[in-house]
């Protein structure tokens, strides 16, 4: 029996006359199997948005603020990974061929090589060596330079310190607003002693998203502020390799 071919049926290619009954047959039971499978991927992916949204709305309004927060976070982390790649480079191939120039004193090359990188490493380099003439202001530029350089990566770093901070006490006041209104007198006085409980239940989500939002906004601020840390270091061993060389060099 020959064997039926769905990619040329897709195209159009396949020749119906020839086809039998147990191949039409085959192809509609593929057919229903991947409506089923659809349906049922619809309604696992429908049934936990659904459980979501219920989750969200006994946390109560703090929820809000909250889900505001991590949006803030998840949006940080995506628009600082850029800068942070372009500042942080190979830094330890591009200090051994700024080396090997430098120590050649092939200032032209070398400040070619700076233009052809984009890392804050080469930035510092570039302003080194057009400052080579003028060898009273080149510590000085540097350290400016490298000032702005860290004040351009640490943009928007503090808000992550602030979501820290803020997540839990908004978690936990939504918890304290939560148990208050469990505990209120009329929920005892029309004979529901068990909705304190459950209010207190689901009080402690506020507390338990604050705290999951801490986290991922902690997280975020710790990897950043590594890497902060490891692009501050290139550009302080590539100054020091610039200024040795001038200084080498205004020796001879």
């Amino acid at each position: 029996m020959r064997k039926l071919n769905l990619g040329s049926l897709y195209l159009g290619k396949l020749n119906w006359k020839k086809l039998n009954w147990r191949e039409l047959n085959r192809l509609q039971r593929c057919g229903i199997l991947a409506f089923a499978a659809l349906i049922v991927t619809g309604i696992v992916f429908t049934d936990f948005f659904i459980q979501i949204f219920t989750v969200f709305h006994k946390g109560g309004l703090v929820m809000y603020p909250l889900l505001l927060c991590s949006i803030l976070t998840v949006a940080i982390a995506v628009e600082r990974y850029y800068p942070y790649k372009r500042a942080s480079d190979d830094g330890a191939v591009f200090r051994k061929a700024l080396a090997t120039l430098v120590m050649a004193e092939q200032w032209e090359q070398a400040a070619e090589l700076c233009r052809s990188d984009s890392s804050a490493g080469a930035y510092i380099a570039k302003t080194a060596i057009s400052l080579r003439h003028s060898r009273h202001l080149v510590e000085g530029s540097l350290e400016k330079v490298a000032a702005q350089q860290a004040a351009k990566l640490r943009e928007r770093l503090s808000y992550l310190e602030t979501i820290v901070t803020m997540s839990p006490l908004l978690g936990l006041l939504g918890t304290v607003v939560g148990m208050i209104q469990s505990f209120s007198v009329m929920n005892i006085r029309e004979g529901q002693p068990y909705a304190i409980t459950g209010g207190v239940g689901e009080a402690l989500i506020a507390t338990a998203t604050g705290l999951c939002v801490a986290i991922l906004a902690l997280v975020v601020h710790t990897v950043y502020q590594q890497w902060l840390d490891q692009v501050i270091t290139d550009m302080e061993e590539t100054g020091w390799l610039v200024l040795e060389a001038l200084q080498r060099e205004g020796s001879e």
